[in-house]
This record gives C-alpha cells, structure tokens and sequence, in this order.
C-alpha cells in the first residue's frame, strides 16, 4: 500500500470531490454493484479521510492522520446474498456504538465464519487482523475450560491463537456449550464502510424483493426464534432494539409481502397469521441458522391448517 503526505492527500480529495459533483447519486448503483466512494465521500466522519489516485481508479482508500498506511478496498461492492445476509446479521448482534470497530458476538461458528469470511472476499481482510474473546458461562472460572474453548474457536475459525484476547468469565449455568465469540476488526475507516452500508439498507429494501428477503435472512439467524409451546408453534418472534429497529425490520417483512405485529415496548415483532408462517417457510427465512431450521420445521405442521396446506 502506498503511503501519501497530507498534504497531497487533501488536494487528491478537494480534486476529486470537485469533478465528482459532475456524477448524479442515480449512479450509486449499476449491474447490482454499490459505488462505495459515491456512498461515502459526503458521509465520512471528520476523523477519516477518503480518497481516489486517479478518476479512473477501481481502489478507493481510506485513512487518517495517524496511520501512514490506508486502507484500500474495490470502489464496486456487489449486492449479493452474501453481503445482505451479513448486514442483517451485524444489525441483530453486532456493535454499532463502538466507534473503531467493527465487532459482533455469537455462539453459532457457521454465522462467525460467514461474517469473517465475507469480509476476507469483499475488502480482503485476513483472519489474521481479527481480535477475538471468548466468552463462557459456568458455575466457577476454569482456566483450563477457558483453553479448550480458545482452541476450539482458533481451529474452527482458522483465527490465530495470539489474536485472541482475555477471555470473559460469566457465572451460571453454561446456555451454549462452547461458549460465544466476540470478534472485533479493531478499523476506523472499514466501520465506516460498513456502518454507512447498514444506513443505506432501508433503501436497498425498497429497490429489490430479494435484498429484502437477504436481509431479514441474516436478521432471524441473529434475533428470530420459533415460539414453541405445548408442542405448538405459537409464532415466530423477532427480538428488537427500539422502535426504529423494529420499524426497519416491519418494512423488509413488508417488502416479502409478511405481515409482522410490531410490540415496541415488549421490543419484538411477533409473525402469527398461518400464511405468513408459511411463507417464513417458502422463503426459508431460518436458513442460515440450522438449530433454529430445525426446530421451526420440526413444530410448523402442528398447525392444523398449514399442514392441510403443506400435505395436499
């Protein structure tokens, strides 16, 4: 990577901000491409600074004052599955307030992987810069319980040992066997990156059924659970944090044609009408998340008239 003064970097800004006024905001997308240097160059915060070398770079980077070395990532993000499902995920467990990381917790490895692994394909971050702390609830501390699991969390994540952190110890009975993860890209200028793409999402909502559909895919691996009683499945139920979440979460169910009562002060957006399940179901909307499929499949015919639907 190349390394720039401050001086030159402020007219390669002022440069390129000024023939950048030229380009319309409608060619923010193209070919289900974001053009991250048009989603970012007016919303940068005052610490981080975005720049281009050239008006016909494909690299964009990102840096402030204190790094000789920015960070340099594609200008053209795709708009995929992938990416959707990520958002959705870091919207139901990740850190938005932590204002130089990007950091999420969880104890499901397949979801830690997915988040690690499409950062290391979309803005070449290797395992190798992630901080990690495991996490663990048990009756006493146990240095030795504490090693097993930082073993297991490095062989399944392919993160190495010296990245991880102290361990946090919660006292109690254990609730997931091999603990939680929390991972956190310790970046400035990529949770930049990464927050204005979760602000951008409602309108990313509007434009397309399946970036809709994504979305709230990754949001029901991280806060969805099929509520299940007596052997019934009372309903699907999504945990959330205010009110705003909550109405972020309505209108991506809107958008999939899902009908979602929205509790703002229980903070949870409960799915009870039978066609509404079923389409949780059509729309595989627990895919990401296996024990959560499976005990929604296990419990979704006990309703009578979905599983006429579904039978015949």
């Amino acid at each position: 990577m190349k390394s720039i003064s401050a001086k030159v970097r402020h007219a390669l800004i002022e440069y390129l901000g000024k023939i950048c006024e030229h380009g319309s905001s409608k060619n923010l997308i193209n070919n289900n491409e974001i053009d991250l240097y048009r989603l970012l160059r007016n919303k940068i915060n005052n610490k981080i600074q975005i720049w281009r070398y050239s008006t016909n770079d494909e690299s964009i980077y990102l840096g402030n004052g204190r790094t000789s070395v920015a960070l340099k990532i594609s200008r053209l993000l795709r708009i995929d599955k992938n990416l959707l499902n990520c958002l959705g995920f870091f919207q139901g467990e990740g850190s938005k307030t932590h204002p130089r990381r990007v950091a999420v917790v969880n104890s499901d490895s397949t979801l830690i992987n997915m988040f690690i692994d499409y950062f290391e394909e979309a803005f070449d971050i290797k395992k190798n810069l992630w901080k990690v702390r495991v996490i663990y609830t048990n009756p006493i501390k146990d240095v030795v319980i504490e090693g097993k699991l930082v073993l297991y969390w490095s062989n399944i994540t392919k993160i190495p040992l010296n990245n991880f952190v102290k361990s946090y110890w919660v006292e109690g009975i254990p609730q997931a066997k091999m603990g939680s993860l929390h991972i956190y890209l310790p970046s400035s200028a990529l949770r930049e990156v990464w927050m204005n793409l979760l602000r951008y999402v409602p309108r990313l909502i509007e434009k397309r059924k399946d970036y809709a559909l994504w979305f709230m895919q990754g949001v029901l691996a991280a806060d969805g659970c099929p509520i299940v009683s007596n052997g019934y499945l009372q309903s699907i139920q999504i945990r959330i944090e205010n009110k705003e979440e909550g109405e972020l979460y309505i209108k991506a169910l809107d958008k999939i044609d899902i009908y979602g009562n929205l509790g703002i002060e229980r903070r949870e957006i409960n799915i009870l009408r039978n066609i509404d399940i079923l389409k949780v179901f059509k729309y595989n909307l627990f895919g990401l998340h296996k024990d959560r499929r499976e005990r929604f499949l296990k419990y979704l015919l006990s309703r009578k008239r979905i599983n006429h639907l579904i039978t015949t």
